[in-house]
């Protein structure tokens, strides 16, 4: 029969602090974005049978999904978004963080979809003042060249 000693469980507890302190003392900035569908059948409305004007649309909105993370966070730190559409506009929001680790969604209405035939890219700039922490993407995202018109 074996007996626990209090020193074998001083070294395990030091050894789980430890990986715990390396697991989540080193992460680094990172922001992460994910864009969707919804529809009819994500309104609340819709879930619990209620009358909603809304439940009759057949249109579709789109949603980005924003996750992020960083070591460190003040009043300074925000999330600058860049959404740019399929006829060419481009929508520009920032979001002040007020934690370390986060998500919300930038809704893109069915309205807006049906105005500007929906969500062609986007870019999403973790920043601290005017300094770039971390960035994300759409695949399909490119930099704009605006080329002005020859006098």
């Amino acid at each position: 029969m074996r007996t626990k000693t209090a020193g074998g469980t001083n070294v395990k507890r030091i050894l789980i602090s430890l990986a715990m302190l390396a697991l989540t003392g080193c992460m680094g900035p990172s922001v992460q974005a994910r864009s969707f569908y919804t529809s009819r059948r994500d309104l609340a409305s819709f879930v619990i049978d209620t009358p909603d004007p809304e439940k009759s649309t057949k249109r579709l909105g789109q949603k980005i999904w924003v996750t992020w993370q960083t070591p460190t966070y003040d009043e300074d730190t925000h999330l600058d978004v860049t959404v740019r559409f399929i006829d060419g506009r481009e929508r520009q929001e920032v979001h002040p963080i007020t934690s370390k680790i986060g998500e919300m969604y930038i809704q893109i209405s069915p309205r807006e979809v049906a105005a500007t035939d929906g969500l062609l890219s986007y870019k999403i700039l973790l920043m601290q003042k005017d300094q770039v922490l971390a960035t994300t993407k759409h695949k399909l995202w490119v930099e704009k060249i605006e080329i002005a018109e020859p006098k």
